[in-house]
């Protein structure tokens, strides 16, 4: 389920029914930008299937990004490499062949069973400058009935010559009252308001931010308890040492800084200025080394 971005969600769709209607003058290269974590790639590889039918499986080649599973950089380089350790990885872990740029151009020359053919990026970013030089004429001239769809969360980081030839799109974070309703479709949070409201806002407009810290609170009961504990205890002020210590556990599942985001947010949104303000503090302050748990503690409460 995608939410929000109607518009960009319509453009897409509707040079989506032009190209698969076989007009010659629909473009064939889309690249879709916006921040990481908002779905785009779920999106449309949803949408592509629906296009594609009962052939996906042998229509749709999707390159994903396994760079957060790999804890590295991911690259999409101009060939594979069997005998490297990224693909070694990916091969066995995952069950993902890893392809370079020559790989996917000859699979795009392969034909089609149903009505096209179709390679979904992820990242296109993550490309290295031989791959981008070896992928320009596929992307500038692609054979007919050849789609190509890219994913970016840095567009900035994409050379010109690339950028030139895509159709970009934009996507953009969603708004804190479309995650909530989104929590609410999904039961979410179901008879936790407050968890809901603070999750909501350290998701920072991103669903797929949500879906994971929903999954790492139902996965962690000690996390999903403190998350409970941390609330009443910024607001009272009590139990300093206890707060310290939930904030290290944080820390430690990689959400901290999240949290701290989402109460600037919550603050925000609920008018509560000089609270917003000086929580902006202490994040400004973190740059600085000084003992981070201290700071956050004393400044959030």
């Amino acid at each position: 389920m995608f939410i929000g971005n109607t518009s960009s969600q319509q453009l897409l769709k509707s040079y989506l029914d032009i190209f698969s209607a076989w007009v010659q003058s629909a473009p064939s290269f889309y690249i879709l930008s916006g921040p990481a974590n908002i779905g785009k790639s779920s999106y449309v590889a949803e949408l592509i299937k629906d296009y594609l039918g009962w052939f996906w499986q042998n229509d749709l080649l999707h390159i994903k990004d396994f760079s957060a599973e790999l804890g590295k950089k991911h690259s999409i380089k101009i060939e594979y490499d069997k005998w490297s350790e990224t693909a070694k990885t990916l091969a066995d872990d995952f069950q993902y062949q890893d392809l370079g740029i020559r790989e996917i151009n000859s699979r795009l020359q392969q034909s089609f069973v149903g009505k096209m053919k179709v390679v979904l990026i992820e990242n296109i970013e993550r490309i290295v400058p031989a791959a981008a030089n070896a992928f320009l004429k596929t992307c500038e001239e692609p054979l007919p009935g050849r789609l190509i769809i890219a994913t970016t969360s840095h567009r900035s980081q994409l050379i010109d010559t690339i950028i030139s030839r895509a159709l970009v799109i934009h996507f953009n974070e969603v708004s804190t009252e479309e995650l909530l309703q989104f929590a609410d479709d999904q039961k979410l949070f179901a008879g936790q308001p407050v968890l809901k409201e603070l999750v909501c806002d350290m998701a920072l407009g991103k669903p797929g931010m949500l879906i994971n810290l929903h999954e790492l609170l139902q996965n962690n009961e000690a996390l999903s308890t403190q998350f409970t504990q941390i609330l009443p205890l910024l607001t009272k002020g009590t139990h300093l040492f206890h707060a310290q210590d939930i904030f290290k556990n944080f820390k430690k599942n990689g959400i901290r800084d999240s949290f701290l985001d989402g109460r600037i947010a919550y603050c925000t949104r609920h008018n509560l200025d000089e609270q917003a303000k000086r929580r902006l503090k202490v994040k400004k302050m973190m740059k600085v080394p000084v003992n981070v748990e201290h700071l956050m503690l004393y400044g959030l409460l």
